[in-house]
Parts: C-alpha cells; sequence; structure tokens
C-alpha cells in the first residue's frame, strides 16, 4: 500500500483505489483498514495527507 501511494504521488487517489490495486495482487483488504493504515502513516509523518490548496503552497 505504502509504495502505491509512493508510485502516485503528486496524483489523487482514493482508499478504493488502493484497494482495487491489492486486489489485483491478491491481497485482501477493507477499505476501513487502508484508510486506519493511511492515517498511520500520516500520523507517523511518513505521509502528509492534508489537503492543500495551490494557495498554500
Amino acid at each position: 500500500m505504502f509504495s502505491y501511494v509512493l508510485t502516485n504521488i503528486g496524483q489523487s487517489f482514493s482508499a478504493s483505489s488502493i484497494k482495487t490495486y491489492l486486489k489485483n495482487k491478491n491481497k485482501n483488504i477493507s477499505v476501513d483498514s487502508i484508510l486506519n493504515y493511511l492515517e498511520y502513516c500520516n500520523i507517523a509523518f511518513l505521509l502528509n495527507l492534508s489537503r492543500l490548496t495551490p494557495y498554500e503552497c
């Protein structure tokens, strides 16, 4: 999952698109679990999932 997020830097993605990606890799995980993992990565400062507008950059 983390590699998917890093591969798609600069693009919008959703938990369901991650789920589809993982399903194609024969991994079964719920959208809720993906959202939890993304939040954990955000808390650990591995990802910054804040929503910035172009005016805040």
